[in-house]
């Protein structure tokens, strides 16, 4: 067996939670209110964290979407400042912002489901809380 058929990678995945009634024993814990309601306005409750084993073909593809993820936040931070003035810098950020909600769009539900750590703003999921931008 070639030594890259052994490589594999665990990684954490976030996934819509089954509503199965039964809670999970040792699961309960005081949260502060504060944090509660961020929790449930974003919805955050509705999602649980797996364990996924990636190797073979899955893992070659996991790596090259990592890879051209690093590549697109590089692209993207240096076209923006590469513009000339603040107007330009602006309008730069607004078209890659476009292009990246353009693409998730379709990919969440239109009541704006966002997974853990995304806050769901004017129907798009960010990673800061709304009007902290």
């Amino acid at each position: 067996m070639p030594e890259s058929a052994k490589l594999s990678v665990k990684v954490g995945v976030q996934v819509k939670r089954q509503l199965s009634g039964k809670k999970k024993q040792g699961t309960e814990r005081e949260i502060p209110e504060p944090l509660k309601r961020i929790i449930l306005a974003n919805k955050w409750d509705q999602w649980e964290f797996e364990e996924r084993e990636l190797k073979g073909a899955d893992l070659k593809s996991y790596l090259r979407l990592r890879q051209s993820l690093d590549a697109f936040g590089l692209i993207a931070v240096n076209f923006y400042l590469t513009g000339k003035t603040v107007g330009e810098r602006a309008k730069r950020a607004e078209q890659v912002v476009s292009f990246v909600t353009a693409f998730m769009g379709d990919r969440f539900e239109a009541e704006c489901d966002c997974p853990i750590g995304m806050y769901c703003c004017n129907g798009c999921c960010q990673s800061q809380p709304c009007g902290s931008l």
